[in-house]
């Protein structure tokens, strides 16, 4: 049978636009469909979507990248800055969301493109038409108010563009104002100013969405620039809790801390450095898109545990004594549960701290991911190492309970030592 019988061809065509309708967003530059009267604009023209991020965010930063060339070259580092400084500047907040409602646009017309200039007055969208020589052309205006006024004078400034583009909601409200200007000057005997109005009215349309909309999409190209930002603060709050959270368990137990513990100042420097550099990799990593994901937030917490446990076999005095030392499986098994538990905490903790930096601003943005990171990760590591040390101890205690009975003796009598040489340091003291 030939492989090119008229019914395999139709189940192939049949599959394929089925798995053409199950993508998100076209690839750049396609057409909607074969039959339209649009003609592909430039690829370049097209927003670039890496499908790394949430397509709000790559939309946002694409935008931004052809508004501002100079100002971000390029750099999607720069872009996501800028993201973050608007978010205090309300005037800046204004310009990016008129911005971004262009890139919204694009996304779901895709026969519509970029002008070349980002410095274009009167023309910022345009599309080919089957039989027209020239582009036809959109101004993108969403303003945050509805008042009309304001639109229509924005209409006869940039009265070059064949389409007028408002968000949905707006649409009415404008139209309305423009009949009520039509009757008015056809009432007052002003025969080219009625035509004029009427051909400002013919080239409103709405963008497709509303202002509500437009500006849900918006947060979450914001919520997730800031996502990104909080995965550090809160990564500190593990840090911490790895590097003091069995000291703090034996002094909340024991009322004292361990005497044999290496230097506390220098486990915490190199746990935190360790969180720095891995973080610095992720940044180097997909153009930093794994920040604040939980493959992100496993790789973080992964080699801050990886660093903790060199550590703590230094503090068992090397890999022998570390391996036949019941205590230190307890300890270690107990460290991983409340690491696994304190890096769960990650990304519910990141959305929290963001949801309320969208509210407060971002000066108070990194006192707040530290200062939930560290709560929660301390807390978290807390009750995962206490409940996952003593599930260990309760298996050593069915399995080999002599070997835990001899540890208990040998902790005894380092206890015991311990006395007897404060006892002969005081004593020793009290004859001087």
């Amino acid at each position: 049978m030939s492989l090119f019988h008229p019914y395999i061809l139709l189940l192939l065509l049949v599959l394929s636009s089925s798995f053409a309708r199950a993508r998100t967003y076209f690839p750049i530059g396609e057409v909607n469909s074969s039959e339209s009267i649009f003609l592909p604009v430039k690829t370049q023209d097209r927003p670039f979507l890496p499908g790394l991020r949430p397509v709000e965010e790559e939309l946002l930063v694409d935008a931004l990248k052809r508004k501002c060339p100079r100002l971000i070259r390029d750099c999607s580092v720069k872009a996501r800055e800028k993201i973050l400084r608007s978010w205090l500047n309300s005037n800046q907040t204004a310009q990016i969301k008129g911005q971004f409602a262009e890139a919204l646009f694009l996304k779901n017309n895709h026969n519509w493109g970029y002008v070349s200039s980002p410095n274009a007055s009167q023309h910022d969208l345009y599309t080919w038409i089957k039989g027209r020589k020239t582009p036809f052309t959109a101004q993108s205006k969403a303003l945050g108010s509805p008042n009309p006024r304001i639109y229509a004078a924005e209409m006869n400034a940039d009265h070059r563009s064949n389409l007028f583009l408002v968000p949905d909601d707006h649409v009415d409200g404008l139209k309305e104002y423009l009949r009520r200007e039509i009757k008015d000057r056809e009432s007052r005997g002003l025969p080219e100013e009625s035509i004029q109005a009427r051909k400002q009215m013919a080239r409103v349309r709405g963008l497709g969405f509303t202002t509500s909309q437009l500006k849900a999409s918006y947060n979450k190209a914001v919520e997730s620039v800031i996502r990104e930002r909080q995965a550090g603060y809160v990564s500190v709050g593990a840090a911490l809790a790895m590097t003091f959270g069995p000291d703090l368990r034996d002094w909340i137990y024991t009322g004292s801390l361990p005497s044999r513990a290496t230097s506390r100042w220098e486990r915490a420097g190199a746990v935190t450095g360790t969180r720095a550099l891995t973080r610095y990799v992720l940044t180097r990593i997909s153009d930093g898109s794994l920040q604040g994901t939980w493959k992100g937030n496993a790789l973080v917490g992964t080699t801050m545990l990886l660093t903790d446990v060199l550590f703590e076999i230094q503090d068992y005095g090397g890999f022998k004594q570390a391996f036949t030392n019941p205590d230190y499986y307890c300890i270690m098994t107990g460290k991983i549960g409340g690491s696994t538990l304190a890096i769960a905490t990650f990304a519910p903790v990141a959305e929290f701290t963001t949801a309320v930096s969208i509210e407060t601003g971002p000066l108070l943005a990194p006192i707040i991911g530290l200062t939930a990171g560290t709560v929660s990760g301390i807390g978290a590591y807390m009750v995962g190492l206490v409940a996952s040390e003593d599930c260990v101890r309760l298996c050593l205690d069915k399995v080999n309970p002599d070997l835990l009975h001899r540890a208990e003796k040998n902790r005894i009598a380092d206890v015991k030592d311990d006395i007897s040489k404060q006892i002969s340091n005081i004593e020793s003291g009290c004859s001087l």
